[in-house]
């Protein structure tokens, strides 16, 4: 069974308070309105200062706060109008911080399979000082499994993009060959504990929920069940944003029942715990590209 087919059967929905939802899409409905109105600078401001956003197609490298304006003209420039931002699903974390899923709808048709017009994001939003939601983070395309660059063309591309690596790339490398290589010996449960935190949190397509630590276990037990096997994990991007916090972006291979091979990108959260060892608090399947 694919495994992006596996992980959509075991999503969970996480439901959060009906007035934080409302209040996330009113954020939403604001933010559409002002990149409607050709208001790129006042988009930005809708991004904390210190935020991080994976842009719409991978590969690619990290951007900030102050790029967005630039980023969002550019993408009028090209096409996307009368843009629509639904919020799908959200989990409050804490009373200052909110994990959404969401649909952008008014980008060009071509990019995206007809019968998913719909880009799915998600977003990490923070209350600030002055009580405002604010985008910290940001994944701009998560597919919906529609896409069809093939596997060929997507090392060519992370070869052409790829740059030194950075000091944490080594650190990153070996967790995630302690994980493949327990996953890979049927130590699913030990494979989970080498890179998961007891909070974590997964999304992949449809990205319509989150799915939590416990059921990461369970879509990893069947996929290991059907024959599937992690081949590598490799960071093409890593920002660390302090001393306990890193935000990577990769491509992992795999291969399912020992004969199709496929590779998708990804984003993860790393932070580091009380006990001096990394976590991934969150991650980001199958990125557009």
């Amino acid at each position: 069974m694919n495994l992006l087919i596996i992980l959509a059967s075991l999503l969970v929905f996480v439901q959060a308070q009906p007035d934080k939802r409302k209040e996330i899409q009113d954020r939403e409905d604001q933010l559409a309105k002002e990149f409607n109105s050709q208001n790129f600078s006042g988009c930005a401001m809708f991004y904390h200062p210190e935020a991080v956003i994976v842009p719409q197609e991978m590969p690619a490298n990290f951007m900030n706060q102050t790029s967005m304006a630039g980023y969002l003209k550019d993408a009028w420039d090209h096409g996307v109008r009368n843009i629509t931002l639904k919020t799908v699903e959200v989990f409050q974390e804490s009373e200052t911080l909110i994990h959404e899923l969401g649909n952008m709808g008014g980008l060009p048709r071509k990019k995206y399979h007809p019968a998913n017009p719909h880009a799915p994001f998600y977003t990490r939003w923070v209350k600030s000082d002055d009580d405002v939601w604010m985008i910290a983070f940001e994944a701009m395309g998560i597919t919906s499994g529609s896409n069809q660059t093939t596997n060929s063309e997507r090392k060519k591309a992370i070869k052409r993009r790829r740059l030194e690596a950075p000091s944490p790339s080594d650190v990153l490398s070996q967790l995630w060959q302690d994980f493949t290589s327990a996953f890979n010996e049927g130590h699913i449960d030990a494979a989970a504990d080498v890179v998961f935190n007891p909070g974590a949190i997964v999304v992949g397509p449809p990205a319509i929920s989150f799915i939590r630590q416990d059921n990461i276990t369970r879509w990893l037990q069947e996929f290991y069940g059907r024959g599937g096997r992690f081949k590598k994990f490799s960071a093409f991007h890593i920002l660390p944003e302090s001393d306990d916090l890193w935000h990577e972006l990769g491509m992992v291979t795999w291969q399912d029942d020992h004969v199709y091979e496929d590779s998708l990108y990804y984003y993860t959260r790393w932070f580091l715990t009380d006990s001096n060892t990394w976590n991934i608090a969150a991650l980001i399947f199958d990125l557009a590209r």
